[in-house]
C-alpha cells in the first residue's frame, strides 16, 4: 500500500498535486479558530449535594481580561444553577480556574428562575495601565458552574439536561478593552415619534458570537435517579448489584444481563474490581455506605 501510494504521487501531474495541496489548506483553514468554549458530557447520581461542571476555554493568540456569556438549561426542571438568596454560597467557583483572582466575577439568572447562568466578569475593575487578564493558553478551566438537583418522578430512571451557550449573548475583551471574537450589532429602537420622525431613541449595542473564529461545544448532564450502588436500578442495594457490576466488568459487552448504571463507588475515577469489593464490604463487613 505504501509503494502504490508513492507510485501514485510520483506519477500524478504536478498541477494536480498543487490542487490537492490547496484543497488541504482550505479544509484546514475552515477548521481554524481563535477561541473555544466547551462543556463536557457527564453522568451523575441525583443527590442533595451540589454538583459542579467546568467550562473549558481556549484563547490561542490574545490575552483575555473580560468575558460575558450565558448558559441555559434545556429542558428546564431537572437541575438548577445554585443561586442562593442568602448568598451563603455562589453558583460558581473560580478556585484553580483561569478567572482565579479576577476582581469582578458576577452571575445572575436573567429570569430569576435559576435555569440560566449569566456571567459578567472583569480581571481588574481599576485598569491602570490595563487589566492583566490571562495570556494565550489551551484547555484551561475558565470557571466551574455549580448546580443542585431538582426532584424527579420515581418513574424516571435517567434524565438528560443540556447546557447550551447562547450565541447572541457573548462578549470578550483584551486588556485594552478591545472586543474579541464577537460581531458588534447595534439595535436602535424608537421610543417617541413626532410625525414620521423619531425624536427619542434607545441604542443598544450587542455582541454576537463570531462563529467564524470561535468554537463552541455545548455539554450535557445525565442525572440518574437512583442511589449510588444501585447498579441494577431496582431501588435496593444488595447482592444483585454485586452480580450486576461483575457482569458489567467481565462479561462480553452486549451479553451481560445487567442493564444498569455502573458505579465508581470508591471515587477513584475508574470502575473495576475495587468497586465490587466496596459493595461487598458495605453489605457484609460493616464498610462505609456508597457515596
Amino acid at each position: 500500500m505504501i509503494y502504490s501510494a508513492c507510485w501514485y504521487f510520483d506519477n500524478m501531474p504536478r498541477f494536480l498535486i498543487f490542487v490537492v495541496f490547496l484543497m488541504i489548506l482550505a479544509g484546514g483553514s475552515a477548521m481554524a479558530y481563535d477561541f473555544g468554549y466547551s462543556i463536557g458530557d457527564t453522568a451523575v447520581y441525583r443527590s442533595s449535594a451540589i454538583g459542579e461542571i467546568p467550562i473549558y476555554f481556549d484563547n490561542l493568540s490574545d490575552t483575555i481580561a473580560g468575558i460575558i456569556l450565558q448558559v441555559e438549561l434545556d429542558p428546564p426542571g431537572i437541575i438548577e444553577f445554585a443561586f442562593d438568596d442568602l448568598h451563603s454560597y455562589l453558583p460558581f467557583d473560580t478556585a484553580g480556574t483561569l478567572m482565579s483572582g479576577w476582581e469582578l466575577v458576577s452571575a445572575t439568572s436573567q429570569d430569576n428562575d435559576k435555569q440560566d447562568f449569566y456571567l459578567y466578569s472583569l480581571a481588574n475593575t481599576v485598569p491602570p495601565p490595563y487589566n492583566p487578564g490571562f495570556p494565550p493558553q489551551s484547555g484551561g478551566k475558565l470557571i466551574i458552574l455549580r448546580y443542585r438537583f431538582l426532584p424527579l418522578p420515581d418513574s424516571v430512571s435517567v434524565a438528560t439536561v443540556h447546557l447550551n451557550f447562547r450565541n447572541d449573548i457573548f462578549s470578550m475583551a483584551d486588556p485594552y478593552g478591545n472586543s474579541l471574537g464577537i460581531l458588534i450589532d447595534t439595535v436602535i429602537t424608537c421610543l417617541e415619534y413626532q410625525g414620521d420622525s423619531c425624536i427619542v431613541a434607545d441604542t443598544t449595542i450587542r455582541g454576537t458570537l463570531d462563529t467564524a473564529n470561535v468554537y463552541v461545544k455545548n455539554g450535557s448532564i445525565d442525572v440518574v435517579n437512583y442511589p449510588c450502588g444501585d447498579v441494577n436500578l431496582d431501588y435496593r442495594i444488595n447482592i444483585l448489584d454485586i452480580k450486576c457490576l461483575i457482569e458489567y466488568l467481565y462479561r462480553t459487552p452486549g451479553q451481560t444481563g445487567c442493564a444498569g448504571f455502573p458505579c465508581d463507588l470508591n471515587l477513584d475515577g475508574a470502575i473495576n474490581i475495587l468497586d465490587v469489593n466496596y459493595l461487598i464490604n458495605f453489605l457484609y463487613r460493616g464498610g462505609p455506605p456508597p457515596p
